[in-house]
């Protein structure tokens, strides 16, 4: 898959809104590598699900695009986890409503 954009699926559990077909950083990555979003934990590191650097590239675009959030690519590579891109988007949702 080219990009990092969401399936058509719902998105629950890891990084989604029960009931939910919103958009999240986990079900961004998951369409970007082809996975289930209820594949993608929290608590796990993004590089643990085989994201390389052009990956990291392509889903710091989409974060920015679809979400508002911005990670590097290099963010992406170290110690990033769904969990924490989760905080920095309910922080961005946060300062929109401020």
């Amino acid at each position: 898959m080219d990009t990092c954009y969401p399936k058509n699926t719902s998105a629950t559990g890891a990084g989604g809104n029960e009931g939910s077909s919103a958009e999240s950083p986990a079900s961004l990555l998951a369409a970007l590598l082809g996975m289930d979003v209820e594949q993608i934990s929290d608590n796990a590191l993004i590089t643990s699900f085989g994201l390389d650097s052009l990956g990291a590239t392509r889903c710091s675009n989409q974060l920015k695009l679809h979400l508002g959030i911005q990670v590097s690519q290099i963010e992406h590579l170290g110690a990033m986890t769904i969990g924490t891109l989760n905080e920095m988007l309910a922080q961005a949702l946060g300062a929109v409503k401020d």
